[in-house]
């Protein structure tokens, strides 16, 4: 262990300068708002800061709009800028930078943990005496301060950034590469709608500038609108069960149908209801066309097939206080148990592979959707994909308290039947997964039966 002579606190932060900042707020918050709250946020954690007497190295980004910092920083603070392609990189090329300015042990935090105290860096450091490392947990499974006394390249060494599983594979990390780990108090930081109505709530927290302003922000704040999409095609049978269920949502969100070319009734049944019906050619051409339609806060993809849980728009806005995107999870109309045993794996994989599918009612933010670039328009996969183009950003999908019920007549009847209608589902997805192309696995989706 090296001789702790000259200890420094990092803060890394976005410059509160444009709508790139706390993007996870909006629409709840618009970019003005959002820059606001990060700057109030920075201000309290400086404040933290300067109470321990420790020099402080602030690397921002972008490096261009710094001048915008120093009225925050005032001239003890030391800016720097970001460097590095990703979280990790970024993270360790500040350590460095910090180690080869002679600067030893180092506290790095981020700018959304406004209720960080001086105890808590003090503390860090104490836990250095003893330890290679030091992590501060947050309540969504990473953390907000990471510390060390030199650069140990298996902290930034993890695939997990932006997902509930950082801290732990931080951790294992570490302790793979012979560190001795120690971990301070957990902190909630501010990322969603939810975290920004708990930090206004905390009493301990009301004499933080991003306390107050919180809580002035979310004054008369309305909820999130919505906007249900639903594509159809010969959906004549299913729409006789659909359309009552949309009656009484009728004035409460916006729905639109898009219908793909369909050859029965479906299309006249659904403007003699009153309802705007789009044309769209192909699953993905058609969710998008509604998307583009859709003035809602958030889209709520649906199948016409479904039965719908009580008071779906409460669950979604439930889900979206905390969450960018969720999913209803699935619930098949059969009473045959293998049904039963498919509905649950569904949603095991929604949930725990955070892989949900179109028939599971996805649903998020508008402009999330189309930052991702919309569903991708492929003749199949197109849910399985966006799902994965989700997951891969590291934003998770929350899952609502009820299931949609949905129609398990692709599944046919009897037991063996339904295992091979499954076997054959599992491996479409096998093969697109092992590269096979959307056109060759359309023709085979049309031999399941």
């Amino acid at each position: 262990m090296q001789d702790k002579q000259n200890p420094a606190i990092i803060i890394t932060t976005r410059v509160p300068v444009d709508a790139s900042c706390k993007t996870r707020l909006s629409p709840l918050l618009d970019a003005r708002e959002r820059c606001l709250l990060q700057r109030a946020m920075i201000e309290d954690e400086l404040e933290a800061i300067r109470q321990t007497g420790l020099p402080c190295l602030a690397f921002v980004t972008p490096i261009e709009a710094a001048g915008h910092m120093e009225g925050l920083t005032g001239p003890e603070v030391t800016l720097l800028p970001q460097t590095g392609n990703g979280l990790g990189q970024m993270m360790r090329n500040a350590f460095s930078h910090a180690f080869e300015a002679g600067y030893a042990p180092c506290i790095l935090v981020g700018s959304d943990i406004p209720q960080l105290k001086a105890k808590d860096f003090l503390e860090a450091l104490e836990a250095l005496r003893e330890n290679d490392a030091v992590l501060g947990p947050t309540e969504d499974g990473g953390y907000c301060l990471i510390g060390m006394n030199g650069l140990v390249e298996a902290a930034f060494d993890v695939q997990a950034y932006g997902t509930r599983s950082v801290l732990e594979e931080t951790v294992r990390a570490l302790k793979a590469g012979g560190c001795r780990v120690a971990l301070t108090r957990t902190h909630r930081d501010v990322d969603t709608p939810e975290d920004l109505k708990a930090l206004a709530r905390r009493e301990d927290a009301s004499h933080l500038k991003s306390s107050r302003l919180a809580r002035k922000l979310l004054e008369g704040k309305p909820e999130p609108t919505i906007s249900i999409v639903i594509p159809a095609y010969n959906e004549e049978p299913t729409l006789g069960t659909l359309l009552p269920q949309l009656e009484p949502l009728r004035d409460r969100c916006q729905i639109i149908f898009v219908d793909g070319g369909s050859k029965d009734a479906s299309r006249r049944i659904i403007e003699d209801a009153g309802y705007p019906c789009l044309s769209g050619r192909g699953r993905g051409n058609q969710l998008n066309a509604g998307a583009r339609k859709a003035t809602g806060d958030a889209l709520f993809f649906l199948h016409c097939d479904s039965i719908l849980p009580p008071d779906p728009l409460g669950q979604i806005r439930e889900v979206l206080g905390s969450e960018r995107a969720g999913f209803f999870g699935v619930r098949f109309d059969s009473e045959d148990w293998v049904m039963g045993v498919c509905g649950r794996q569904s949603n095991r994989r929604a949930k725990y592979r955070q892989i949900p599918f179109g028939d599971q009612g996805i649903f998020i933010f508008r402009d999330l959707f189309w930052e991702l670039g919309g569903f991708p328009e492929i003749p199949l996969m197109e849910d399985y994909q966006f799902s994965m183009g989700v997951r891969e950003r590291g934003i998770r999908f929350g899952q609502t308290r009820d299931p949609i019920i949905t129609s398990a007549r692709r599944y046919g009847k009897g037991f063996f039947h339904q295992l091979k209608v499954m076997y054959q589902m599992h491996e479409l997805r096998f093969r697109y997964r092992h590269g096979c192309s959307p056109e060759k696995l359309k023709e085979r989706y049309k031999k399941v039966k």
